[in-house]
């Protein structure tokens, strides 16, 4: 089971366990310990993993493996923490960039560019007396008032 844990998938462990009888697995507390290291890997309870291996008193036998299987682990998780952080950083540069900002290639430090202030903006009158009514507006023109 714990081989199955660090080699197999979780499906095989998981498997491996449901067809595990019963009287075996009351008899082998570490067999239940190692179960509970997999269930935390099922739900994804990545803290769980380590507080519920360093929660069990392991034998002589066994206490290297999990020592082994948890160094493993968190390199594993390390990895994809870094995986992420990559990802999410070059997705900040490329949305910032795409936003204007400059990037300075040797530094890799992103510059904030002011965008540019629009000043005297004409509005559209025929797009205005078309939206009256949804902005409770009512509009009249010059020519109107005379």
């Amino acid at each position: 089971m714990a081989c199955g844990l660090g080699v197999m998938s979780r499906n095989s462990a998981r498997f491996l366990w449901k067809s595990t009888p019963q009287e075996t697995k009351d008899a082998r507390p570490e067999l239940a310990a190692v179960w509970r290291i997999g269930q935390c890997l099922w739900i994804r309870d990545y803290a769980g993993v380590y507080t519920t291996a360093q929660g069990f008193e392991w034998g002589p036998e066994m206490a290297d493996f999990v020592a082994a299987f948890l160094e493993i682990y968190r390199k594993r998780i390390f990895q994809l923490m870094l995986l992420t952080l990559c990802f999410l950083k070059q997705s900040c540069y490329n949305n910032a960039i795409q936003n204007g900002w400059s990037l300075d290639v040797t530094t890799k430090m992103l510059t904030v560019v002011k965008p540019k202030v629009k000043t005297n903006q004409k509005l559209d009158v025929a797009f205005l007396s078309g939206k009256g009514s949804y902005f409770n507006v009512e509009y009249t023109s010059a020519s109107d008032s005379d």
